[in-house]
Formats: C-alpha cells, sequence, structure tokens
C-alpha cells in the first residue's frame, strides 16, 4: 500500500508539474554534458541559471491550480500559458545574460538577478493572495514549502554523498581508478532532477488534503520540534535582545549619544528572531502567546525608529548608497508591517509577504529604485567633496594626487565606492566625461583608478615583509594533450586516495597500505617558476614513478627560504 501511495504521488506531481520536471531533466542533461566536454565557461553557467529561473516560472501555474477554490477554465487556461511561457523565459533571459559584460557591477547585478528573489516573494504572494484571510492555510503551506526545499535539499546531499562514497569505496578496496567526472555526474542528478523533483511532489503530497480556496479554515496542529524551537529557544532569546534594546534606547533618550551604525544590523537580526518565534509558535492560541506577539509587534516599531536615527545620521555624512537604500526600505517595511500586524491580527502572513514583495519590487524595478537613487546621491556627494578641495569635473590625472588630511580619505573611499558600485558608462561619464578609457573589470579597475588620479597608496596596510605566496594552478584533464605521457605506466592514481600530506617539504603518501613519501626540496624553486604560468601542472619524474601536481600552495619568504602548505592534489602514475 505504500509503495502505491509512494509512486501514486511522484505520479501526481509530474501530472500537475510536467514542465517543472521537463526543466529539471534539461538542468541535469546540460550540466551532465557540460562536465563530459570539460567546459565550466561563464555561458553554461549562464544557461543554468536561465534554467532555473525558468524552473520557478513554471511553478506558477501549477500552484494556482493546487490551491484555487475551483479549477476553473480560467485558471486552466493561465496554468498553461505560465507553464509554456517558460520554455522561451530560458531562452529570452539566457540571451539577455549573453549580453552583458563579465565585469557586471553591483548596481547592474541587482537590475538582472534581482528577479530571482522577486519572483519567489511573488509566488508566496500568490498563495497568500489565494488563500486571503484565512491564515493557518497560508501557515500550512509556507511551513510545507520549506519542508519541502529542506528535505529536497537533504534528500539530494544524501544520494549523492552516498553514491561518492560507494564509488570512493570501489576506488580503494580495489585499486580501481574512476575518473573524478562520476562524481560530479552523481552530484548533478541528486542536486538538479532527484532534489527538485522531491521538492515538488512532497509539496503536492502534504497539500493534497489541505482545503481549496478562501472560504473554509482547518485546524492547525504544530509539530513538538517546532514548539520547542518556538517557546524555549527563539522566545527566550527575543525577550533577552527585547531587553537589551530598551536598555539602550534609554540610554540614547537620557545621555543623547548618537546611535552607533551597527544598531541597524543587531536590530534586522531582532526582527528576524522575532519573526522566526511568530512564525514557529503561530499554531499557539494562548493569551499569554498573544500577548507576547503585541509586545514584539511594538518592540518591532521602537527599535525601527532607533535604526532610523542611526541611518539618517550616516545619510547626513555619508549619501546614500544602495545597501543604505535597502536598509531604509527594510526599515519602512518594519514600521508598515508591524502597525498592520497590530490593527489586522488574522492577516499578518498575508501582509508580511505581500509587503515585502511590493517593496522589493520598487527597490529593484521601479523609476525611484536603489541603484537610480544611489547613483543620484553619491554623484551629489562627491560633487560636494570636491568643491571643498577645490578640485573640478572632469578629474584628470593626479587629480587627488596633493590631497592630505581626513577629506582625502572620505573622498577618496567615497569615489572608489562609486567606481564599483555603478555601471561603467555612468561612472566613466560623470568623473570623467568619457576622457578616461580603463579596462571595464570589477577586480583591476579600483587600483587603475588610484593609480590614475594619484592615489594608489591611500588606506593601504604598510608593507610588513616582502613574503610571496604562490598558488600552483593546472587544468587537470587532457595531459595527452599538454606533452604528457602516460601510457608507459600501469596504474594511474588520484593523490586524493593516497592520503596525502606535506611536512617540511617532504610529500608521504600510502598506496595499498604502504606509507612512502618523496622529498620536495630539490624542486622548491622549479614549483615556484611552475606558479607563475597558468594552467600548467608540474611533473616529477622518477625511476618508476611520476607525479602531476595540479594544486599546491606555498609560501617564499623574504630570506629567499620556500614553505609548501599541507594539501596537495595531482595524480600519480606507477609502472
Amino acid at each position: 500500500m505504500k509503495i502505491k501511495q509512494f509512486f501514486g504521488n511522484r505520479i501526481n506531481g509530474l501530472k500537475t508539474f510536467p514542465v517543472a520536471h521537463l526543466i529539471l531533466l534539461f538542468l541535469t542533461g546540460c550540466s551532465t554534458y557540460f562536465i563530459h566536454i570539460d567546459q565550466n565557461e561563464t555561458r553554461q553557467i549562464k544557461l543554468i541559471v536561465a534554467g532555473i529561473l525558468g524552473f520557478l516560472v513554471s511553478l506558477i501555474g501549477p500552484l494556482l491550480t493546487l490551491h484555487a477554490e475551483e479549477e476553473t477554465k480560467t485558471i486552466r487556461i493561465i496554468n498553461r500559458i505560465t507553464q509554456l511561457f517558460a520554455l522561451p523565459t530560458i531562452a529570452g533571459y539566457y540571451r539577455l545574460l549573453q549580453g552583458l559584460s563579465e565585469n557586471t557591477h553591483y548596481a547592474e547585478n541587482l537590475l538582472y538577478f534581482g528577479i530571482f528573489p522577486l519572483l519567489i516573494l511573488g509566488i508566496l504572494t500568490l498563495i497568500a493572495r489565494i488563500f486571503r484571510q484565512k491564515e493557518h492555510k497560508i501557515w500550512f503551506s509556507r511551513t510545507s514549502l520549506l519542508h519541502s526545499v529542506g528535505f529536497g535539499l537533504l534528500a539530494g546531499l544524501i544520494v549523492w554523498g552516498g553514491l561518492s562514497g560507494a564509488l570512493g569505496s570501489i576506488s580503494a578496496l580495489f585499486d580501481v581508478d574512476i575518473n573524478r567526472k562520476w562524481y560530479e555526474y552523481f552530484g548533478t542528478f541528486s542536486m538538479f532532477l532527484l532534489a527538485g523533483s522531491f521538492m515538488i511532489n512532497y509539496y503536492s503530497s502534504v497539500t493534497e488534503y489541505l482545503p481549496k480556496g478562501s472560504h473554509s479554515e482547518f485546524e492547525l496542529q504544530s509539530t513538538r520540534l517546532m514548539k520547542i524551537f518556538g517557546s524555549y529557544i527563539f522566545l527566550p532569546l527575543a525577550l533577552i535582545y527585547l531587553t537589551i534594546f530598551t536598555a539602550y534606547g534609554i540610554k540614547i533618550l537620557i545621555t543623547g549619544v548618537r546611535p552607533k551604525g551597527i544598531i541597524v544590523w543587531l536590530g534586522t537580526g531582532y526582527f528576524a528572531r522575532g519573526m522566526l518565534t511568530y512564525f514557529l509558535t503561530f499554531a499557539e492560541n494562548s493569551k499569554f502567546f498573544d500577548k507576547i506577539r503585541q509586545i514584539l509587534f511594538i518592540s518591532f516599531v521602537l527599535v525601527a525608529l532607533m535604526m532610523i536615527k542611526a541611518l539618517q545620521l550616516r545619510i547626513q555624512d555619508y549619501g546614500i548608497t544602495i545597501n543604505r537604500y535597502f536598509v531604509g526600505m527594510f526599515i519602512l517595511f518594519i514600521i508598515g508591517f508591524s502597525v498592520l500586524a497590530l490593527c489586522l491580527p488574522k492577516m499578518r502572513l498575508r501582509l508580511f509577504i505581500s509587503l515585502l514583495f511590493g517593496l522589493s519590487l520598487i527597490s529593484l524595478y521601479s523609476p525611484r529604485n536603489a541603484p537610480t537613487i544611489a547613483f543620484s546621491s553619491q554623484k551629489s556627494h562627491i560633487e560636494s567633496l570636491l568643491a571643498k578641495a577645490n578640485i573640478k569635473l572632469p578629474l584628470q590625472k593626479d587629480s587627488f594626487k596633493d590631497l592630505t588630511g581626513d577629506g582625502a580619505g572620505e573622498l577618496t573611499e567615497t569615489v572608489i565606492g562609486f567606481v564599483n558600485t555603478q555601471p561603467y558608462e555612468k561612472r566613466n561619464k560623470v568623473l570623467f566625461n568619457n576622457q578616461y578609457s580603463g579596462r571595464d573589470s570589477s577586480r583591476s579597475y579600483d587600483y587603475e583608478i588610484r593609480g590614475y588620479l594619484g592615489i594608489e597608496n591611500y588606506h593601504r596596510e604598510p608593507e610588513e615583509s616582502k613574503d610571496i605566496e604562490f598558488r600552483l594552478r593546472a587544468d587537470d584533464t587532457s595531459f595527452e594533450g599538454k606533452g604528457i605521457t602516460t601510457q608507459a605506466y600501469d596504474k594511474l592514481y588520484d593523490l586524493h586516495w593516497t592520503s596525502p600530506l606535506i611536512r617540511d617539504n617532504t610529500l608521504m603518501y600510502s598506496i595499498s597500505g604502504e606509507i612512502k613519501e618523496i622529498n620536495l626540496t630539490p624542486y622548491l624553486e622549479e614549483i615556484f617558476a611552475q606558479s607563475k604560468r597558468s594552467g600548467e601542472p608540474f611533473i616529477i619524474e622518477q625511476e618508476n614513478t611520476k607525479f602531476i601536481i595540479t594544486r599546491l600552495n606555498g609560501t617564499k619568504f623574504e630570506n629567499g627560504k620556500i614553505q609548501l602548505d599541507n594539501e596537495i592534489e595531482g595524480y600519480l602514475l606507477t609502472k
């Protein structure tokens, strides 16, 4: 009976989410193919990202059908359209990502990747809209979603670990060399197809008996684990934090001290813990918990007011950045939600996700979104600082060379922060009127600008030594194509399975239970030189063995001595 129910749930899940399963197969197949052809380029990663977006889109219609009061003709049409729309979404989003520079910056990443959290929030808002004021259903649905994701990932990891362990056992016990690609094949199968399918099927099975629509409610029964965590762990912690914030608020009122910036992050953590407490104790209906919830929501408002003051002071001093914009919107969300939660206690869960979705949409894609407001604010702040320093725009070579004092540091960091977060074309036009043509690289542009403006030494740590840390990194595939012969050897071992360990520049390893070692001291200078050559392994050939080293770190000290780290990767060939 249980076996029949198991396969019945899988069949129902496949019928309800056919396109989602098809996309999971697509993701698994693409990942497996990329592993097989040894390609892990940016365009392949972009295709996987686009596939994940399509997967999320494909869930909208089936979830609507799963929870709607009646499966009307309109709902069936919406279901089919959204599922079919998921396929061109993959192609369109992939094409969009292909047009991006490989060195996009913070503002651009928000624009193109903010769709993921927004889509997830949109799905949760849709479910809340279907159930309207039936908070028990919304709570059960979200709990089931969390369980689905958690159990799905856990199932994928367990299967991946189990299959990998089995392969490792075969390799170790029977001296069979197994290509490491098989571990990656199992990983893609487990974490895409198996985990994704498990999430979908688990959610559809546990919500099968959940009354549809908003006309009927059902009685909740919280699990013992949730009661323990909610009542005995999160609730006491929330009360402790509440006591600390209350004492700090009294200190501010009495002494007039400025709230510290860290209050923003502590307040965010307190709100998160408080909402977890509310969520985990949601099924508790006693007057005690009703009172605790009211205290929590009132305290959220009071803590948010302290956060506003701290944020206001930073904005006055340094202007609005993208992160400060998000913090401000989050504080607005805390206050708005808390006030509405006190006034409308039967709509708290629906209000929470709906407000979060709405403010996220405004922050990411409205005309007054985070990147736009931050760009305007930081531009004005830079112009103000430049005016104080008697420097005019556009900036010229060595414009900051003669700057001194505290203002120099603030101006430098503001300009560099502007450079590191805003798109290349916009920041180049504002700062240099397109007269500077540096590389569009998020990693190098910072240093190029410092050098161009004559501020390359600002805020750098003094050189305490001339020790050089080096890394040898090599592609561990296609040895024959690199001219490395393997035919003359009987066996090839992955060093990982020989328990390698480096001590005092001596490599110790084990083959069939026998401990062996090789002194790497004569090769240290060659290893250091090889680490400067990108993509090339280091070869050590002896009478009956050959070491192909693909990963090795070390340090060359100021006195010329070289010390290798204790970890190594590569292959050992024996005759």
